[in-house]
């Protein structure tokens, strides 16, 4: 089913409310006046402000490694110079919210799926650092913790470095690089094969 509900070939975009605020305001809005839909082909994308419910539905399937693919589509956005992600995929100028927060599933993706930082105890006092290489041979980031920064700065074959802030364990495995995993304590670590 997941594949289905990814197959682009499939995926219509929705009229917004930036196609036709009038008919919108008076709740009249049939979306077939704006795109051909086949109920029995077509899937309905998600926006940016949903993709986070999609993305969860991709991990909770098993697929994290589809996530890093799922958050180039914010790329576009970038590419135009914005600097923060924007409600819809496309929208006219002065519609859609051109900062929104629930559009924001790319900085949450990509620390908590990709270099797979994740709390597991209340506080961060126990955490998780499961990366997911995917097609990438570099990963490198921070994520604040109440203790402070949790760094990650890794190399699929060479390795890098964690560190780990005071008073958080974390447990470290990788699924995808052949790399040395187990339980590591506050301070800098070497991660080697």
């Amino acid at each position: 089913m997941l594949d289905y509900i990814l197959d682009e070939s499939r995926v219509v975009v929705t009229p917004t409310i930036s196609d036709n605020m009038t008919a919108y305001r008076k709740q009249r809005m049939d979306p077939a006046d704006y795109m051909k839909f086949d109920v029995e082909h077509n899937v309905v994308a998600t926006q940016p402000f949903f993709s986070h419910i999609l993305h969860d539905a991709i991990v909770r399937a098993g697929r994290r490694d589809q996530i890093p693919a799922r958050c180039m589509k914010w790329w576009p956005q970038i590419e135009r110079g914005d600097t923060a992600f924007e409600e819809y995929w496309d929208a006219r100028t002065g519609t859609g919210s051109r900062c929104h927060a629930w559009s924001a599933t790319p900085t949450y993706d990509l620390t908590t799926w990709v270099l797979g930082v994740r709390p597991v105890a209340p506080g961060y006092s126990r955490a998780e650092i499961a990366p997911r290489f995917g097609q990438l041979r570099h990963l490198e980031g921070r994520v604040p913790t109440p203790h402070g920064l949790l760094e990650v700065k890794l190399d699929r074959e060479a390795g890098g470095e964690i560190l780990i802030p005071d008073r958080v364990v974390a447990q470290v495995r990788f699924e995808d690089a052949p790399l040395s995993g187990g339980e590591f304590g506050a301070g800098r670590h070497r991660i080697s094969r």
